[in-house]
């Protein structure tokens, strides 16, 4: 069981679909990717391309890390789904891949 608080009022649906997928993915068995108390996401599995060289800026969020890390110490939060991708460690982690 699981409480949503989110205030949704139909003005900006694409960000309300990226505040509400990651909580809907908790229920699946996904855990969070990112620091709790400051945001920032948690490399590598809270990155979206954590292969990519050089690492920063990222073009993407990881679903469960949150936000797209544009540098080292500067994270943007992502607005719009297609701004955001599940990653491997998630995918596992709700049985999308083994």
């Amino acid at each position: 069981m699981g409480l949503i608080y989110a205030r949704v009022n139909g003005s900006n649906k694409k960000f309300d679909n990226v505040v509400v997928t990651p909580a809907l993915l908790h229920i699946f068995g996904a855990v969070d990717k990112h620091d709790l108390f400051n945001g920032k996401p948690a490399y590598p599995d809270g990155y979206a391309q954590p292969d990519l060289m050089p690492v920063h800026p990222q073009n993407l969020a990881e679903i469960m890390g949150r936000s797209i890390p544009i540098s080292e110490n500067r994270h943007e939060v992502a607005r719009r789904p297609k701004r955001t991708m599940i990653g491997p460690q998630t995918a596992q982690e709700i049985a999308w891949t083994k």
